[in-house]
């Protein structure tokens, strides 16, 4: 064995010698690219579930199965009693630990490919799910369990988390002493108008929730927030068979201290845009107004 080693090291050695440089160094590159890819972990199964959804999984007959979760941690298996009836040789038994993080991690004690163990599963979060292990020979693997409920709750907490974070980081609006009221207006209404964030603002995710009134239908585009002061975008489909006036509608937006529309008309089936400039109170004056 080492005189073959040798041998195929005197060969790599001679062709490196007689190969140009550029092919070399990429003969090293393929080499090492080679190395990482076969170093790359196997993928979990996803598992997506609602509370007192079944778990059906493989264990492996030799080696350790683990179960972990997102959003969630595991707490305890109770297993049913094994079913013995037939006089079966080997009895399937399945031990479980739970470690610090919550992980599970099972191992066959006895049991032979194709039987199954039953039971129960328990979360740090209060959820129950039944499982239904059956025995296979394969090797290690590993399971992601999901909550839907865990994770929209995950979820929402964090977009809370980002919009208290946006509005602790919010600028006052100063209107500039050179610019009237009305110029002051007309440039946040222009920034507005082109799809920009006017200066001075944060963006907030708008609310896609349709609202619909005397047949037209609206729905929030953009939302923009300052200390003071917020910026809307509105989107408006006429639903109607005849013709509106956009004007008509501005009792609708309030209340406001400007708003105007991208059109003086609105065709049935016409979508347009309304732009509107509300008073904001600061947190700390006990809420927002003209929500």
């Amino acid at each position: 064995m080492c005189k073959l080693t040798d041998r195929l090291n005197d060969v790599w050695d001679q062709r490196a010698r007689n190969c140009l440089p550029w092919l070399s160094r990429m003969s090293v590159a393929l080499m090492a690219g080679l190395t990482i890819s076969t170093a790359s972990p196997a993928l979990a199964d996803t598992i997506l579930l609602n509370e007192g959804d079944k778990i059906q999984a493989d264990l492996s007959l030799k080696y350790p199965t683990r179960f972990y979760f997102k959003h969630d941690a595991g707490a305890q298996l109770i297993f049913n009693e094994p079913d013995t009836a037939g006089g079966k040789d080997i009895i399937p038994k399945v031990a479980a630990t739970v470690d610090e993080k919550g992980d599970v991690y099972l191992s066959v004690v006895s049991g032979t490919v194709g039987q199954k163990v039953a039971g129960f599963l328990t979360t740090q979060g209060g959820r129950t799910y039944v499982i239904e292990l059956t025995i296979q020979n394969i090797d290690a693997d590993q399971v992601e369990i999901i909550s839907r409920e865990a994770r929209d709750k995950a979820e929402a907490a964090r977009l809370a988390e980002a919009q208290t974070d946006l509005e602790d980081d919010l600028e006052v609006v100063s209107w500039r002493r050179a610019a009237t009221h009305h110029a002051t207006m007309s440039d946040l209404m222009r920034a507005l108008y082109r799809g920009s964030m006017p200066e001075g603002f944060k963006s907030r995710r708008p609310s896609r929730q349709t609202q619909t009134k005397d047949g037209v239908l609206r729905q929030t585009e953009s939302h923009y927030l300052a200390d003071n002061v917020e910026a809307l975008t509105f989107e408006v489909t006429n639903g109607n068979d005849y013709l509106l006036n956009p004007e008509l509608m501005k009792m609708w937006f309030r209340p406001y201290i400007a708003v105007a529309f991208a059109t003086d008309s609105l065709e049935p089936g016409q979508t347009s845009k309304v732009y509107v400039l509300r008073e904001r109170v600061s947190s700390d004056a006990g809420g927002t107004n003209g929500r």
